[in-house]
């Protein structure tokens, strides 16, 4: 097997230089969805932590730390990076923050929240 960063180095080469018949077409649409995939997860991932964070942070005053504080701009700054990025992005963590945290007054009250931490 191929070194993967090998691989993609080779697979852009044939497409800039327009070598159609020697892509593995199969296998480059397979990564292209596993890269999408992953994006998806870890915008998830970043919503379900910066949720849990800033829960806390609603809900235990007198434990809050410096560390919360940090992982909330953290996540916060990465996935406004990748919203940014990609309208596709944003549009899956929308509809995922929907689907887990769902769309009654504490949910747009906690959105509106979670802005100003």
């Amino acid at each position: 097997e191929e070194d993967e960063n090998l691989w993609l180095s080779k697979t852009s080469k044939l497409i800039l230089d327009k070598n159609w018949d020697e892509v593995d077409w199969e296998y480059l649409g397979e990564y292209l969805e596993d890269m999408s995939k992953s994006e998806q997860r870890s915008v998830v991932s970043r919503l379900i932590i910066l949720n849990m964070h800033l829960l806390k942070w609603m809900f235990q005053k007198d434990y809050r730390t410096n560390s919360w504080k940090v992982t909330i701009m953290e996540q916060r700054r990465e996935l406004n990076l990748a919203f940014e990025d990609s309208k596709n992005l944003k549009n899956h963590g929308e509809k995922s923050f929907i689907d887990r945290f769902g769309t009654g007054k504490f949910s747009n009250g906690f959105a509106a929240f979670a802005s100003r931490v």
